[in-house]
Formats: C-alpha cells, structure tokens, sequence
C-alpha cells in the first residue's frame, strides 16, 4: 500500500512503528459515514519504507495464519500412550464427525494399543477385525496400561476403551486388519454439521484467531 506524503500532511506516518500492526481497508460512499463502511482487507504490516514524494507498507494478508498443518503435535516414542519407537515424530490423528472404517495408529504391538483421536472422542460405535466385529468393553477404562488381562478377556475377543484419549486396547492380536467406526473429537457436537467440523478445525489450526462465526 502507497501513500502520498510529499505535501507533509501525512510525515506523522514516518514516526510510528509498524511492526506486524493491523491494518483495515474499507470501502464506502462520501455521503455514508464511517460506521456504515464495509471491510474489504484486514491484514498485519509486515514493514515500511518512505521517502521524500511516498510512504509504502507491505501488508500480510491474515489467510497466512492458516499455512501451517491441521495437526502438529507429533508421538514422542516413549512409549505408552506416546507409542514406540517406531513411530517416534509421527503426527496423531484427529478425527472430526462420524468416521466409518478408519484405520487406527498401533501405539504398541505388545501391549496392542491404538488410537483414533488426538484427545477426547464421544464414542466407540465399533471395533472390528477384518469383517468381525470385536466384544467392546462398555465401561470407560482410563487407565489400560495396567489392564491386567486375564484368558476369558482373550477368549472373548474383549476390547477396552478409553474415550477421553481416543485410544483402545485389544486383549490379544487381531486376527485381521483393525478398523473402527466412532464419532469423533468432542469439539463437534455428535449431530455435529460441515460447518461445525470446519469450525473446529480453524480454532485446532489458529487457536488464537479472533473469528466472527455470525
């Protein structure tokens, strides 16, 4: 953006900072007053040059806050719930709505634990290996690193779940490809629309965005 300074009515312009400031450009009719102007740009400064005849910013559209991953928070490869080695710096999954055959992360082979969700999800539909659906544990477990599994458990095909972290635990190894059907991250309601989902993934990616939804 360029202004005319070589009258001096705009030299004041020169002695401010304009470091990453917000800037506003409306758009709107002499006879209309200010108030009544439309919003066409927001953007940050990025610098600011002038000389004698013209003052010139350099404007970041605020579209850059999103340039950035959906999801950023990776497995540390400790493992328990932040996996093994194996998939140390791998990004956790997010899963938004309802999700059907999804493919869980296998945290740890041994201890055949899996995760669907970066955090809390409203429900486990249903677990299945290959095409046969697994006995899911109906009551919350929080604490399935310790789930001391006993061979009625294997017997059964027995699964426990933990909905506040978006993981699960098989009592044996699966004998076909793992998958699951659930609602996801309680950030959505469970009759949760595109728009909500969508919604949900802005605050994931820009947390402190200011939004107006309305």
């Amino acid at each position: 953006m360029t202004i005319q300074i070589s009258d001096g009515e705009f030299d004041y312009l020169t002695w401010q900072s304009w470091d990453t400031r917000t800037i506003e450009i409306k758009w709107g009719l002499t006879t209309a007053s200010i108030g009544e102007y439309t919003v066409i740009l927001r953007a940050e400064t990025e610098r600011a040059e002038w000389d004698d005849d013209s003052f010139r910013i350099s404007l970041r559209d605020k579209g850059v806050l999103f340039e950035r991953s959906v999801q950023e928070n990776t497995y540390a490869g400790t493992d328990g719930y932040e996996g093994t080695i194996d998939i140390q710096g791998n990004l956790k999954p997010l899963g938004y709505g309802f999700i059907r055959s999804a493919t869980p992360v296998l945290l740890d082979s041994n201890l055949q634990l899996y995760q669907v969700n970066d955090g809390p999800i409203h429900v486990f539909m249903s677990i299945s290996q290959g095409a046969v659906p697994l006995n899911q544990w109906p009551i919350n477990d929080t604490d399935l690193l310790n789930w001391d599994i006993q061979q009625s458990d294997v017997d059964l095909g027995i699964v426990r779940v933990d909905t506040t972290r978006g993981i699960f635990r098989l009592a044996a190894p699966p004998g076909g490809r793992v998958t699951v059907d659930f609602m996801g991250s309680t950030s959505v309601p469970t009759q949760g629309t595109s728009g909500q989902i969508i919604r949900a993934m802005i605050e994931q990616i820009v947390p402190e965005a200011l939004i107006d939804y309305t």
